[in-house]
């Protein structure tokens, strides 16, 4: 019997490859076994992406964590292979295609912006009671576009 984790990152992949097909782009899913799950064909530089993703935006609970940060989508990123004991390199990819199965949204960053092993993405739809975030500027998914992802990768090289 296949897991529900497992299904649940199967159709993140998928809707990341089809998002980055509708986008223009050329795209293929990667064979099993490698460090990421998809590749994006820039004219003609292959950009490697890992695909990580998340069924509904959470909503912490008030009791545990403090009630100013609900709700969010929550993303363990830096965690991989059979029980999540490796951590990815810098290297093994450039970007994240971070998948809400909920509203069918990607977001994209590049692995080199995100130095935590986890990411938590804000809805601008949503009034949160600090909008600044306790750890500085907060993240949200509507402004991590994949344009703006390959405009800043390309910038880098």
């Amino acid at each position: 019997m296949i897991s529900k984790e497992l299904n649940i990152g199967r159709a993140g992949e998928y809707i990341a490859l089809a998002d980055i097909l509708l986008q223009g782009y050329q795209s293929f899913d990667s064979a099993q076994g490698v460090n990421y799950d998809l590749v994006l064909d820039l004219n003609g530089r292959l950009i490697k992406v890992q695909v990580k993703t998340t069924s509904k935006i959470k909503q912490w609970d008030p009791k545990i964590y403090s009630q100013k940060t609900n709700p969010t989508y929550h993303f363990h990123i830096r965690r991989a292979g059979k029980g999540n004991k490796r951590v990815y390199g810098e290297d093994e990819f450039d970007l994240y295609a971070l998948v809400m199965l909920d509203i069918k949204h990607v977001s994209y960053i590049l692995n080199k912006d995100i130095p935590q092993s986890s990411i938590t993405l804000r809805d601008k739809n949503i009034k949160y009671a600090n909008e600044g975030g306790s750890k500085g500027k907060s993240l949200y998914y509507q402004d991590l576009t994949l344009e703006k992802a390959l405009n800043k990768l390309l910038c880098q090289k």
